[in-house]
Order: C-alpha cells, then sequence, then structure tokens
C-alpha cells in the first residue's frame, strides 16, 4: 500500500497524505499557505509547492508519491 499521496484539487491547490512525522510536518510548516485539513487528515497547500512538498518528503522519508511501490 502507498503511504504517500498527493492529489491535485483543481482548485489550485494539493492535498498530501502522509504518514505522521513531526520533522516532516516541521519542515512542511515552513512553506507559506498552508493548512491542516482535519476532517481529510491531509495538508492542504498552494499547487505551485508541489515539487518543494516531494523534495520535503524525500528527505524526511526517502521515497515521495511518484517513487515506485
Amino acid at each position: 500500500m502507498k503511504n504517500f499521496r498527493i492529489e491535485t484539487t483543481g482548485e489550485g491547490t494539493i492535498e498530501v497524505y502522509t504518514p505522521y512525522n513531526e520533522t516532516f510536518v516541521k519542515k512542511l510548516k515552513r512553506i507559506g499557505n498552508r493548512q491542516w485539513n482535519n476532517d481529510k487528515k491531509c495538508w492542504i497547500l498552494p499547487e505551485n509547492t508541489i515539487a518543494e512538498v516531494r523534495k520535503i518528503m524525500n528527505d524526511v522519508y526517502g521515497e515521495n508519491d511518484t517513487s515506485p511501490e
């Protein structure tokens, strides 16, 4: 099962789903205009931050949503 997922909302934002990791959260919070969606249990960020989010995933988890399963 894939633990990482980034979904484009079609509204100029992305939804980021990952396992909880304190370091990931700290790094993600450095990106402006992000918010936690408690109902969906995901981070909402501007779509133009997708490359930065994937870099943070790689730095923290060693993989991202595009990594082979």
